[in-house]
């Protein structure tokens, strides 16, 4: 009744690596280069002078490609560290991460899925609480040529 929105978010525990899914058709003007990643999160309680450690990549199917079983190889894992704003409810954005290759040619039309976590094993995460993801925000090149029509 207070909160002037609603927060709709994925927890990450500090004890189990768990993963997200989701997937996105890349604007028809993307250049099938790399691309970089910011995550939207904040932390389900107040903890100073501590960090959450985030990792994506990515895999871009075409037409007739397997969607179950092993058959997709994930591109190179970018992972990116964010520290603790000590406050529970504000917003948290990390820098980007390091240039990310999709796997699996990347083109036009392709549905590209990705595949985000928290490093719970790595050092540089040291938050005992869960990190609740809000959003990620995808940065990619655009192309000065126009597509072709549909």
């Amino acid at each position: 009744a207070t909160n002037f929105t609603t927060l709709d978010y994925l927890a990450f525990d500090k004890t189990t690596e768990e993963f997200a899914d989701f997937k996105l058709v890349m604007p028809e003007q993307y250049n099938n280069g790399t691309i970089k990643a910011k995550f939207y999160w904040k932390p389900a309680d107040a903890e100073a002078t501590v960090s959450v450690v985030w990792s994506i990549k990515a895999y871009a199917a075409t037409d007739s490609d397997l969607l179950t079983g092993a058959s997709g190889v994930w591109g190179t894992e970018q992972v990116i560290e964010d520290e603790s704003l000590n406050t529970a409810d504000d917003l948290h954005i990390s820098g980007a991460t390091p240039a990310m290759t999709i796997a699996g040619t990347p083109a036009e039309g392709k549905l590209v899925f990705f595949r985000v976590s928290r490093k719970v094993d790595n050092a540089a995460d040291d938050y005992a609480d869960d990190a609740e993801l809000l959003g990620v925000n995808i940065q990619y090149q655009e192309q000065t040529t126009v597509s072709a029509a549909w």
